[in-house]
């Protein structure tokens, strides 16, 4: 009887800086992992494995409601006589065993049937191995099914758009050619296409992949055309967008294709989750609601806990979008293509103006650094454009909301003596002004970056030497009268300037200072920390209350012209996110 892959199982790997507590956990000193070469682990006598783990757990609830699946087994590759026990993990109750038998191991992988699959109806399923020779090896296995998959064949196509960043997009290519594209398994099903916004992606460099030579529109534009060709082509039934370094487990991407395959849910999409690159197994997002600002979802938990890793599978919110370091979907379910954003934003109103059913799964996600270190001019341009395109169409948010929206952006950067993205919120909402033609006229963004960038080199981060600094001290306790006091001083510009210290204060590089801790001070060093790069900024009275007299007179007249450029937005939103929208866009290179 032929048997169907849900989950391959995955072991360590230094590419990521995982812990191994998110493939397997160790509970005796009877095991030894090799992680180079042939992945493995080796066992003594009564050396136990648990699996019960980020990376290779299956999620009842997930296959059952989304998937056709039967029946569940286990198949084990390795050397050895091992116990083989079934458990699970279940919200609000004791973990339970279920099931257990005693293996041979061999090279061709021994099957383990589940015996209790139709009893379930959620948690985490998992299993352990205990080694029962005097020495034993497990080299991987899977979580095997004997459902057929109903969507078969799928053929899903990876998009990723590329532009200048050929250290990170050729290594992502080697290891996907290596790892997935030269996979039997795989041959015919997976192939991945790169937009080449920059254009210098050689033919040597790009075998086993499609390259596209493309003008530069940004995320925005690459992906549409990638989608696009996959949709020409004709044989396509799925699209994966992913990041160009597609810092990620092949896995991951195996995963989603097997659970799509086995998707019984219309219009079933997954997005993956982003894990931190400083904190390997710290969940940033899996997936994300847009009510007019974006929420994480699952934001902060620890894929390490079983605990966690059972709340983070929990269903009570449904992602409005999933983000495109990776979203994979069904090609025929797009009625609506991208907003030329150039990039930020553009992912949200696909996810929000198509009908997708998004699904988020364990073990399907990336890594990527944290927004806040990647805050600039630029970036909070971009983010404060976007937002008002949404809450102006698909939102549609009243204009007090509106207002708040675009404060708190500008509060948040002229509050961290930040002139030059508080600046950029101002521009943004210039631009937004100008109307839908705006956006037509710039698609390559080069008027939005040349008119934000003479304002970045301000906050541009360079390398620092703390010793260079003497960092002043700041409590942890602030009284309620010192509260107070930075309330009705706006945080200390309506001080004296003998007042304000002389002395710096350290932050580490996020969105925003926090405010307690630099009132009165009258320079703050951002600073990312394990890369050394940072930049001071200072205390600026008359910046502070120009910028404010700006940002006063332009958020008064977008008051004044809400009506009229809602109407255009919205009347202006389905062609420009249409197909005719992009074939005209690619069709005048």
């Amino acid at each position: 009887m032929t048997l169907f892959v849900l989950q391959d199982f995955v072991f360590p790997r230094m590419d990521f800086g995982a812990p191994f507590d998110m493939y397997y956990r160790q509970k005796n000193e009877h095991t030894t992992p090799i992680i180079s070469g042939k992945q493995k682990v080796i066992f003594s006598k009564n050396g136990t494995l648990f699996f019960d783990t980020y990376f290779n757990a299956l999620s009842v609830q997930k296959w059952k409601e989304h998937c056709s699946v039967d029946d569940v087994a286990i198949q084990l590759k390795g050397q050895g006589k091992f116990s083989v026990f079934f458990g699970i993990h279940r919200l609000g109750r004791h973990h339970k065993w279920l099931s257990d038998s005693i293996v041979e191991l061999d090279e061709e992988g021994v099957t383990v049937p589940f015996p209790n699959w139709g009893e379930l109806e959620g948690g985490l399923l998992y299993f352990s191995v205990k080694c029962l020779s005097d020495d034993g090896e497990v080299w991987g296995g899977s979580w095997m099914t004997n459902t057929r998959p109903p969507n078969n064949p799928l053929k899903l196509g990876i998009v990723v758009t590329h532009f200048n960043r050929k250290e990170y997009v050729l290594p992502a290519i080697a290891r996907m050619r290596e790892e997935l594209l030269n996979d039997p398994e795989y041959q015919g099903k997976i192939e991945m296409v790169v937009v080449d916004n920059s254009q210098n992606i050689t033919d040597e460099e790009s075998e086993g992949v499609t390259i596209l030579p493309n003008q530069n529109l940004g995320g925005s534009g690459g992906f549409t055309r990638g989608l696009m060709y996959l949709k020409d082509k004709g044989d396509f039934t799925h699209c994966l967008f992913m990041d160009d370094d597609a810092s990620c487990e092949v896995e991951s991407i195996k995963r989603a294709y097997n659970f799509l395959s086995h998707g019984v849910t219309n219009d079933l999409a997954i997005s993956g989750g982003l894990l931190r690159e400083l904190e390997p197994n710290r969940l940033f997002e899996k997936g994300a609601k847009f009510d007019g600002a974006v929420q994480p979802l699952k934001s902060g938990l620890d894929m390490t806990s079983p605990h966690d890793l059972m709340i983070a599978e929990e269903g009570s919110y449904e992602p409005d979008y999933g983000a495109w370091w990776f979203f994979a979907f069904p090609i025929a379910s797009v009625k609506n293509y991208a907003f030329p954003f150039f990039v930020r934003g553009d992912d949200i109103i696909f996810g929000k103006l198509n009908d997708f059913k998004i699904e988020t799964l364990n073990g399907v996600s990336c890594w990527g650094e944290d927004f806040g270190l990647k805050s600039s001019p630029m970036s909070v341009y971009l983010d404060v454009r976007n937002h008002l395109v949404q809450n102006f169409t698909h939102i549609r948010s009243s204009g007090f909301y509106i207002v708040k929206m675009l404060a708190k952006f500008f509060v948040s950067n002229v509050f961290s003596y930040n002139y030059a993205s508080a600046r950029s919120v101002i521009l943004a909402v210039e631009d937004f002004m100008k109307g839908p033609d705006y956006w037509r006229d710039d698609l390559d963004a080069a008027v939005a970056r040349k008119r934000v960038g003479e304002q970045a080199s301000l906050e541009k981060m360079v390398p620092v030497n703390l010793s260079d600094y003497e960092f002043s001290h700041v409590s942890m306790h602030e009284s309620a009268a010192r509260k107070w006091l930075r309330f009705l001083t706006l945080n200390g510009f309506l001080l004296p300037s003998f007042l304000i210290k002389g002395d710096v204060v350290y932050q580490e590089k996020g969105f925003r200072a926090n405010f307690r801790e630099i009132f009165r001070h009258r320079s703050v060093l951002y600073c990312h920390g394990p890369s050394s790069v940072g930049y001071v900024a200072r205390h600026d009275k008359k910046k502070f209350f120009s910028e404010l007299l700006i940002f006063s007179s332009v958020l008064w007249k977008l008051f004044r012209k809400r009506g009229e450029l809602r109407k255009e937005y919205r009347e202006s939103l389905e062609e420009m996110t249409s197909e005719n929208f992009w074939k005209n866009v690619y069709s005048g290179e």
